[in-house]
């Protein structure tokens, strides 16, 4: 388990910035070291970012995260929050708006999908 520091301060993020990528790489790293030293395959179980943040920041980082992640062959889950619109304290985390059937960012999840599918 880890998580981002400052995740929920974030205002930008790009990988063109070090300070950005750093802690992403590190934890990448050593999922790689532990599925390689015991066998043990990894699930990235939640993973998400929020509105917050700008959405071409948003696109770059999820696709970042979303890459390191195939690359060692780790599936991983969107945390889509409960309800969407009606639930303000998880709204930041959806990509989904299950009252209206619609997506809230279909950009974003175009993005995660051609990392995925490779178009």
């Amino acid at each position: 388990y880890f998580h981002l520091e400052d995740w929920s301060d974030y205002h930008s993020w790009s990988r063109q910035n070090p300070d950005d990528t750093r802690q992403i790489d590190d934890e990448f790293a050593r999922l790689k070291t532990y599925m390689d030293n015991t066998g043990v395959p990894v699930i990235l179980g939640e993973w998400a970012n929020t509105e917050v943040i700008p959405l071409a920041d948003r696109i770059d980082q999820a696709t970042y995260i979303i890459k390191k992640a195939k690359d060692l062959g780790v599936p991983g889950f969107w945390f889509e929050g409960s309800t969407g619109v009606t639930d303000p304290a998880n709204i930041k985390f959806s990509l989904y708006n299950r009252n209206k059937n619609t997506w809230f960012w279909p950009e974003l999840r175009d993005a995660i999908m051609r990392v995925i599918y490779g178009s």
